[in-house]
């Protein structure tokens, strides 16, 4: 190749190319840097390439150049970043050869394959380290772990009631609250220390090499402290907590999936435990662990292995002491713990979803037994218990249609319960699914009101037809004055607004004397009846009867009895 050239190949070619003096100065640039970077070659002559570096690079530039002067002749592949004309920053991969005293490099602008590999490990909302990178980044430190001189920690952090937040103000504003949330959890830990999401609201924190767990606990203490105060999201105000479980390492042969595993657990019995704190996992959250793992098993299989049960209680027409409705309850018939309360497994199939099934099933067993009740003679309604989880689901009012029409018993004998709690935290989001069931005439109550998140605004924006009363509202207006208020105002809120009020816990004839001197119109407790199964239900005395028709099961055995044919009519 002559001169000429090689002059050619220089102002042509693609690539940076640069003659640089023992001191880093640039001695001779190619129209390569200006098309890259928009410096003139001209304007760079005499300059150094450090001046250029990005501040972060530059020590790392330096001894790289100062140990190839003495080391080694050729730097291969090693990429930093240098400022362009327009003040920001582009990466650059470098192959430099030292001749005697000079430098002959060779760059390329790698900017975009450095943004993709970053795309590929980094959350695109809140810019901390994605699942897998962070998943990665514990694997490396585990193996790194000198135990005889250090532990490492792991916080998994799950924010309290996010969902409230994404349903109740929309998804743009639940975005802005994650990438705050991101920020001030870079701004809790230290330098040693590393962020990732793992998807939704869950982030985790690689808790550096620390000298004992004590250090590792302060960390997860100042994580709760920077979610303290409220975060501002264009003109909106969030609060927002979290649970947050801790795992600490101080062997190297555990894996990374497992140390995860264990911060989750731990991240649970928190957020069990109220939210809003942290807990650490040892002994006995693996045992609890272990516990619930093999009570979500044998759940998964009570109701196909029949050990489920529908339980009954009645609900009172005060006026009338009659039965208006009975609201199904379920309970768990366990092989071995025997008969299982609500309180006992309904939280458990909440948390793994098992709600849906169980509560799908309920609501059939019931209608099936407001029917038989019906054919009997009997005028009761059935009222069930619905879970968030089955409402949110799209298919639910088809879900009810076809419990409905399967048993063959009109919308107005059903009443769903929600409870005031699920109303409370999801209030945008509810109304229109409770609105979409009270227009195929099934009955909406609001089960559990003044349990804790009492608000009238929501009975004045949600379609209800029913409030039950909390008991410890109703056991109260005996002996506390502002209970009896309380109970007074929403009776007399209630008939002005064409809703009925039952009052709960029902258990002395003192209570029952006061709600009929109040002008409560339904009570339910143990004075009228204790939960029981349907056959072991008496109706008598308290229900009203069927009004006779052509058809009627009455008025059909009422005839036969006159004629003289004995018979038995059932479903």
């Amino acid at each position: 190749m002559g001169e000429g050239e090689v002059a050619a190949f220089f102002e042509h070619a693609l690539d940076l190319l640069a003659a640089l003096d023992w001191e880093g100065r640039f001695v001779a640039l190619n129209p390569a840097w200006e098309r890259a970077l928009g410096w003139p070659a001209a304007s760079l002559l005499g300059h150094s390439l450090l001046e250029l570096v990005h501040p972060d690079d530059r020590g790392a530039t330096a001894e790289l150049m100062w140990r190839g002067e003495t080391d080694e002749a050729e730097l291969a592949g090693f990429e930093n970043r240098v400022r362009d004309r327009s003040g920001g920053y582009r990466w650059l991969q470098w192959n430099l050869r030292l001749v005697e005293d000079r430098w002959y490099a060779s760059a390329r602008d790698v900017t975009g394959r450095k943004w993709l590999d970053e795309q590929a490990v980094q959350d695109l909302l809140t810019g901390v380290a994605n699942r897998t990178a962070i998943t990665e980044r514990i694997a490396d430190a585990l193996a790194r772990l000198d135990p005889a001189r250090e532990v490492l920690g792991l916080l998994f952090i799950d924010l309290d009631h996010f969902k409230v937040v994404n349903d109740g103000r929309g998804h743009e504003i639940g975005d802005g609250v994650l990438r705050a949330v991101a920020t001030r959890l870079r701004g809790a830990i230290g330098d040693r220390d590393e962020i990732g999401r793992f998807g939704g609201d869950e982030f985790a924190i690689l808790v550096g090499h620390r000298r004992d767990p004590a250090q590792v606990l302060e960390v997860a203490g100042w994580v709760l402290s920077s979610l303290h105060t409220p975060i501002a999201v264009g003109d909106e105000e969030v609060t927002v907590g979290a649970s947050v479980g801790v795992a600490i390492a101080s062997e190297a042969r555990i894996r990374a999936e497992a140390l995860l595993r264990e911060a989750d657990i731990a991240m649970y019995r928190a957020k069990a435990r109220g939210g809003r704190r942290y807990e650490v996992f040892d002994r006995a959250a693996r045992a609890e662990a272990q516990r619930r793992v093999q009570a979500e098993r044998e759940l998964r299989g009570a109701v196909a292995a029949g050990q489920l049960r529908v339980y009954y209680q009645p609900i009172i027409a005060l006026g009338e002491m009659s039965v208006a409705r009975c609201e199904a309850l379920v309970r768990w018939m366990h092989p071995t713990r025997g008969m299982l309360l609500p309180e006992e497994f309904v939280p458990l199939a909440e948390e793994t979803g098992l709600i849906v099934p169980i509560g799908e099933w309920v609501l059939r067993e019931a209608c099936h037994q407001a029917r038989a009740w019906r054919r009997a003679g009997w005028d009761v309604g059935i009222t069930v218990n619905v879970s968030m989880r089955q409402v949110e689901r799209p298919g639910f009012v088809q879900t009810v249609r076809n419990a409905l029409r399967d048993a063959g018993i009109p919308p107005v004998s059903l009443c769903l319960e929600v409870t005031e709690t699920s109303i409370a935290e999801h209030p945008k989001a509810i109304a229109p699914r409770l609105e979409a069931l009270r227009s195929i005439g099934v009955q909406i109550a609001m089960d559990d009101f003044g349990s804790g998140y009492s608000s009238l605004t929501h009975l004045d924006a949600l379609p209800l037809d029913t409030i039950k009363i909390d008991r410890s509202f109703v056991g109260g207006i005996i002996d506390r004055a502002e209970d009896r208020a309380i109970v007074a105002a929403l009776v007399s809120l209630a008939s002005q607004t064409e809703m009925s009020v039952i009052a709960e816990g029902v258990e002395s004839d003192a209570l029952h004397r006061e709600l009929v001197d109040l002008g409560c119109e339904f009570g339910q407790g143990f004075i009228y009846g204790v939960p029981k199964p349907a056959q072991q239900l008496s109706l008598d005395g308290y229900s009203q009867r069927v009004h006779p028709g052509v058809g009627d099961p009455l008025v059909i055995r009422e005839f036969m009895r006159q004629i003289g044919i004995p018979a038995r009519i059932s479903g």
